[in-house]
């Protein structure tokens, strides 16, 4: 590692310094007799004239962060079971999962090269929580579970959209026209959320459950402004030099839980 740059912010849109990665995200086992890949990572090295970012995302030494807790059930507890963990933080030696990481302004146009089975609705949880699709690329909604439930997006820029979907209907499709990291929720399950990411090119990543992200798709020599994104956390954000032919390491840091 050539170099590496670290500042620590608070919560909020704060500027930082960072380079470039590509995409990680949140680990499912198998849906649908499908493996779900949440963790695709980046599929070439890089040109002579791009470079590599890696990364990693954290929580300050100093910040307490307390045991997920756990949320107790009382409907459909047959499918449902009598308790939940609550996911919207998870960390692993001071690294947080699920965190997205992008470059602003990249051109679109580039289609985006990972496509996921579905997202599933199982045993009351979205399945994966975070989720990447391309802008206007048609996304399946399952209902395995059998009950109801309804998909409920919190957009800002997309339409919101709150549509039920009862047990005979296995699958619904939806799509999304312009680029958002949209927060989705069932309103018949309070505790349901997860994340889907409206990507507009490919330049996105999500943390491991080490808080890792690895970009080894070429990014052109330059400089960048570099984007991460927690539901529970907010947002922080760094410029970055992209060096040809180097690789930089970035950290960035998370000094408060709200």
């Amino acid at each position: 590692m050539n170099k590496i740059a670290r500042l620590r912010v608070g919560f909020g849109v704060l500027p930082l310094i960072f380079g470039f990665f590509f995409f990680a995200c949140g680990n499912d086992d198998v849906e649908n007799g499908k493996p779900v890949d949440t963790h695709p990572i980046g599929i070439a090295p890089p040109k002579k004239s791009s470079g590599i970012i890696t990364g990693r995302v954290m929580l300050a030494r100093n910040v307490y962060a307390s045991q997920p807790k756990s949320i107790s059930i009382s409907k459909d507890t047959d499918i449902c079971g009598f308790s939940k963990s609550d996911k919207s933080l998870l960390m692993r030696d001071g690294g947080i999962e699920n965190t997205v990481v992008w470059i602003e302004g990249m051109p679109a146009g580039r289609s985006w090269p990972f496509h996921f089975p579905a997202l599933d609705q199982k045993k009351c949880e979205f399945k994966p929580r975070l989720m990447f699709v391309g802008v206007g690329e048609e996304m399946t909604v399952l209902n395995n579970d059998g009950i109801l439930h309804n998909l409920h997006t919190y957009s800002r820029i997309n339409p919101a959209l709150n549509i039920a979907q009862p047990k005979f209907k296995k699958e619904i499709k939806v799509k999304f026209e312009k680029p958002e990291i949209i927060k989705i929720g069932c309103d018949v399950h309070s505790w349901m959320s997860g994340v889907v990411v409206v990507a507009d090119h490919i330049y996105y990543a999500a943390t491991n459950s080490e808080g890792e992200f690895n970009f080894l798709q070429d990014v052109p020599a330059g400089k960048y402004m570099l984007r991460a994104w927690h539901e529970k956390l907010g947002e922080l954000s760094q410029e970055v030099l992209v060096e040809s032919g180097k690789t930089t390491e970035i950290i960035f840091e998370y000094t408060k839980i709200p």
